[in-house]
């Protein structure tokens, strides 16, 4: 998915990464969350009934724009994307769980706050995060909920937005973080 105005960042495969943070940055104004009418103002009325797909933004661990590099096309695509814990998952990966933390990635700000079906998501038990450098770091993830464990390179607008995010899926239980990059240099936190 291309983000909104067809623009895309460009990313550690050897792209200038504070370039890719401004242009990200840009993309996802307030004003661009609060003006957008239409088609989504239309999900939305379609999809009011449905309890079941509701993300609670102010309950969730943490919420914001973010990238995720694209292996097909070797760049970043904008999403909108939401750390929580989910209860009555059902079952994932042939387990039945209760509850879960799911890093999940949608189209708009709009979408996660709505009912709309997160684009993809991911279990984020057993994952290892590590920070690769400047604002981007991989999150590493297990089958032991998913399909199949997957390497996700993630990338922010700031090193600050990095650090809360890792941040925050350290706060997730059986999740592993490490702070330091390929270069040996830390990521302040």
């Amino acid at each position: 998915r291309k983000g909104k105005k067809g623009r895309r960042n460009q990313g550690p495969m050897g792209a200038d990464l504070e370039h890719a943070a401004a242009v990200f940055g840009e993309y996802f104004d307030d004003e661009d969350l609060e003006d957008e009418e239409g088609e989504e103002g239309a999900k939305e009325e379609e999809h009011a009934h449905d309890e079941s797909v509701v993300v609670d933004l102010a309950a969730a661990l943490m919420t914001g724009p973010m990238a995720r590099l694209n292996k097909k096309i070797k760049d970043f695509e904008d999403g909108f994307w939401v750390l929580s814990c989910k209860g009555s998952e059902g079952h994932a990966a042939g387990v039945n769980i209760g509850f879960a933390y799911k890093l999940e990635c949608f189209a708009s700000k709009r979408a996660a706050a709505s009912n709309e079906e997160p684009e993809d998501s991911m279990f984020l038990q057993g994952a290892t995060v590590k920070f690769v450098q400047g604002t981007v770091f991989k999150v590493q993830t297990t089958n032991e909920l998913n399909k199949k464990g997957t390497t996700n390179m993630m990338s922010t607008n700031s090193e600050k937005e990095a650090a809360e995010w890792m941040g925050a899926m350290e706060l997730v239980p059986d999740v592993t973080v490490d702070w330091v990059g390929k270069d040996g240099t830390e990521l302040a936190h």
